[in-house]
């Protein structure tokens, strides 16, 4: 890719991996991925002023995508088991093959399945950060 290009969703990959580590495998059926990054901030406004103000203190993070249901997926197993035995599971999501991104752990909180008459099923999946095993790192 050189200097200016336009880089697309198609670009991108999300890897899922064991819990502690780097994530490395890629899930292939995903579609429509987000990457949703914000701060939790503390209002800092004084008496007397006339603005409200507020400093950013923490960073959170949510990865949410569309999972194409497909037959003998090992994403798709990881995930769901992930979800409904509540534990963590590693996600990596780059803007390209060898670019950025969070590598990090996640709990996936949502794992909803849809079934529409005419067109392919999918799973909507949520997935939260934790840094019980390690910290978050954008790299």
């Amino acid at each position: 890719m050189a200097t200016g290009d336009v880089i697309v969703g198609l670009d991108g990959k999300l890897l899922y991996g064991t819990a502690g580590s780097t994530a490395t495998t890629e899930i292939v059926n995903a579609e429509d991925v987000t990457l949703n990054l914000g701060t939790v901030e503390v209002d800092t406004t004084r008496r007397g002023s006339t603005w409200e103000t507020g400093k950013p203190v923490l960073n959170n993070a949510e990865i949410t995508f569309t999972l194409q249901k497909r037959e003998g997926d090992a994403a798709r197993s990881a995930l769901m088991t992930a979800f409904l035995n509540r534990t963590r599971i590693a996600l990596y999501g780059r803007e390209l093959a060898t670019g950025a991104g969070l590598n990090a752990d996640f709990y996936i909180t949502g794992f909803n399945d849809s079934q529409p008459l005419k067109d392919k099923q999918t799973i909507e999946v949520t997935a939260k950060l934790t840094d019980e095993l390690r910290a978050p790192v954008w790299a």
